[in-house]
C-alpha cells in the first residue's frame, strides 16, 4: 500500500505540513534520530536556505514527520496535479539540486529517491537530508519503495548522467501519466520505455523526440555528451538547456499511456508486441533448459541418421583437402554450430568430442533466432574483434580461436588451439539477474587420419593437454 503523502495538522495552534512516511510497524531505528540533526534544504524565489525538521510522531498507526507549514506536493503529483506546470516545477528542482553541497547529494547510483523532493505549490521546492531519507526507506512500504525509487534505477546508467536521466523520467513521468519503466516489461526487454514518440500525448513531436532519445542515450553516448569530471548535480545545466527547448503543452486532464492506448491503435499494437516479446523472455528464463534439452535428444537423433546416409553414399565435401585444411575446417564449422560438417570427414568409428554441445548449442541459439530474433551464441572471434555490441541478456561466447597445426608423423597431427566456453548461471543476491561466465583453456587434439577410400579420413580424435588460461564475467 502507498502511504507516503502530506497533510496539514495542527497542534497546539501550530500548524505543520506532516509528512506521512509509513505505517507504524516497529520502532523507529535509534541510530538515525541520535546525534545532530542534518539540514534540508528550501529552494524558493531563486534563494537556497537551511531547514530542519520540527518533530517526528506516529499518530493513528501512521508515522510522520513534521515541518513548518508549507503547501507541499509529492513528486508523484507530476503526473496529477501539477502536470501542467511539470516544466516549471522540474527547473525549480533542476536549480535547487545544483546549489544544495555536493555531499547532500551523495548517492550510492547517482540517483536521488524521490521521497526526498517536495514541490512547494507555485513558489519552490523542500529537499529533505540523506538521515531522513532512510528513515523513510527503513518505513515505507514495498509500493513506495518502487514508486519513489527502483523504478528510476536504470541498470546501465553512469553516475555523471544518472541524475540528468532522472529528470528526463520525471518529464515523461509526467506526459505519460506513468514511469518509463514502471511497467516490469518495459525492464525484461532491456529497460526500454514506451517512445512518447507513438503520439498519445499533448506533447509536441520534437520534445518528444528529445525525451525519447535522451533516455535510450547508450554509455558511449552518456561519456561523450557528461563529463566524469563533473558530478551530477553540476551537469544538470544541459539539462536546463534542453528543458527550455520543450514547448510543454500538458493538461492535467490529459489521458495518460493506459487511457491512451484504447484509442491509439499504434500505442495499443505496440504494447502488444511488447508484451510477447517480455514473455518470450521471461518464458526462456524459467523453462528454456527443459525445452532445450528435450529437442536437444531430438536433433541429434536427426543429425546422426542424416550423417550415416551421407557417409555411406558419398565422399565428403573435404575429400580433395590435405590434413591441415581437414583439421582446420573442422575447427571453423564448429565456430559455426555445424555438427554435420564437422563429423563429415570422420570414419564410422571416430568420435567427435564437441559432438554433445554443439548440437546442444545449435538446437538452443536456433530456437532463441526463432523466437526472439537475435543470435545468442557468438565467436570468440567476434568477440576480440569487438563484439561486445553483439551481446545480449544471456547471451553466449563459445568456439575455437588461435588454432596452430603441428605435423607428428605422415598420418597424425595435433592441433593447440584455446577453447571457449560460457555458463549461464542466476546471480545468488538477484535471482531474476542472469550472469554469464566465460572460461578459457588451452587444448590439445591429436588427430589420427588414413586414406582406405581413396581420400583422406579422420579416425581418430585423441584429448590431449588441457590448460586453464583465464576465467571472467560476461557483462553485455
Amino acid at each position: 500500500m502507498r502511504t507516503i503523502s502530506v497533510e496539514t495538522k495542527v497542534i497546539s495552534s501550530q500548524q505543520y505540513s506532516a509528512i506521512c512516511i509509513g505505517e507504524v510497524s516497529h520502532e523507529m531505528p535509534r541510530h538515525l534520530l541520535t546525534g545532530e540533526q542534518e539540514k534540508g534544504y528550501v529552494y524558493k524565489d531563486g534563494e537556497l536556505s537551511e531547514i530542519y525538521y520540527s518533530k517526528i510522531q506516529d499518530i493513528d498507526g501512521r508515522r510522520y514527520i513534521f515541518y513548518p507549514y508549507m503547501p507541499l506536493e509529492c513528486v508523484t503529483e507530476l503526473a496529477y496535479s501539477l502536470r501542467s506546470q511539470a516544466k516549471t516545477y522540474l527547473s525549480y528542482l533542476s536549480a535547487a539540486l545544483q546549489k544544495v553541497p555536493s555531499k547532500f547529494l551523495a548517492f550510492t547510483n547517482g540517483i536521488i529517491p524521490t521521497w526526498r523532493i517536495f514541490f512547494i505549490k507555485g513558489s519552490g521546492v523542500l529537499l529533505l537530508p540523506e538521515k531522513v531519507s532512510n528513515l523513510i526507506l527503513y518505513s515505507a512500504s514495498e509500493e513506495d519503495r518502487e514508486e519513489h525509487l527502483h523504478r528510476y534505477i536504470k541498470p546501465d546508467l553512469l553516475a555523471p548522467f544518472a541524475l540528468t536521466h532522472q529528470m528526463f523520467q520525471l518529464l515523461y513521468l509526467s506526459a505519460a501519466r506513468s514511469a518509463p519503466y514502471a511497467m516490469k516489461e518495459t525492464r525484461e526487454v532491456k529497460w526500454k520505455h514506451v517512445p512518447l514518440s507513438l503520439g498519445f500525448t499533448s506533447v509536441d513531436s520534437e520534445s518528444c523526440k528529445l525525451i525519447d532519445e535522451v533516455l535510450g542515450y547508450s554509455q558511449a553516448k552518456m561519456r561523450e555528451e557528461f563529463s566524469g569530471a563533473y558530478s551530477g548535480s553540476e551537469n544538470l545545466s544541459w539539462f536546463d538547456m534542453q528543458l527550455e527547448k520543450i514547448d510543454w503543452n500538458v493538461s492535467d486532464d490529459d489521458p495518460g499511456l493506459t487511457e491512451a492506448a484504447r484509442t491509439n491503435s499504434d500505442l495499443a499494437a505496440y504494447l502488444g508486441h511488447l508484451t510477447e516479446k517480455a514473455n518470450r523472455r521471461i518464458f526462456w528464463r524459467k523453462k528454456g533448459f527443459a525445452v532445450t534439452a528435450a529437442a536437444t535428444a531430438a536433433v541429434i537423433l536427426l543429425f546422426s541418421v542424416v550423417q550415416i546416409i551421407v557417409k555411406a553414399n558419398e565422399p565428403p565435401y573435404t575429400s580433395q583437402m590435405d590434413e591441415k585444411q581437414i583439421i582446420e575446417e573442422f575447427f571453423r564449422s564448429q565456430n559455426e554450430l555445424d555438427i554435420q560438417k564437422m563429423n563429415a570427414s570422420l570414419t564410422s568409428d571416430a568420435t567427435n568430442p564437441f559432438e554433445t554441445e554443439v548440437s546442444t548449442l545449435f538446437v538452443s541459439s536456433r530456437m532463441r533466432e526463432a523466437y526472439e530474433g537475435i543470435d545468442s551464441v557468438i565467436t570468440p572471434e567476434q568477440y576480440l574483434e569487438g563484439g561486445e555490441d553483439l551481446l545480449l541478456d544471456s547471451a553466449i561466447i563459445y568456439g575455437t580461436d588461435d588454432l596452430v597445426i603441428r605435423k607428428v608423423d605422415e598420418d597424425t597431427y595435433d592441433a593447440e588451439f584455446e577453447y571457449w566456453t560460457s555458463q549461464v548461471n542466476q546471480n545468488e543476491d538477484d535471482p531474476e539477474d542472469l550472469v554469464t561466465m566465460v572460461k578459457i583453456l588451452r587444448r590439445t587434439l591429436r588427430f589420427d587420419f588414413t586414406d582406405t577410400k581413396g581420400y583422406l579420413l579422420i579416425e581418430a580424435i585423441t584429448p590431449g593437454r588441457i590448460e586453464n588460461v583465464r576465467e571472467f564475467v560476461l557483462e553485455p
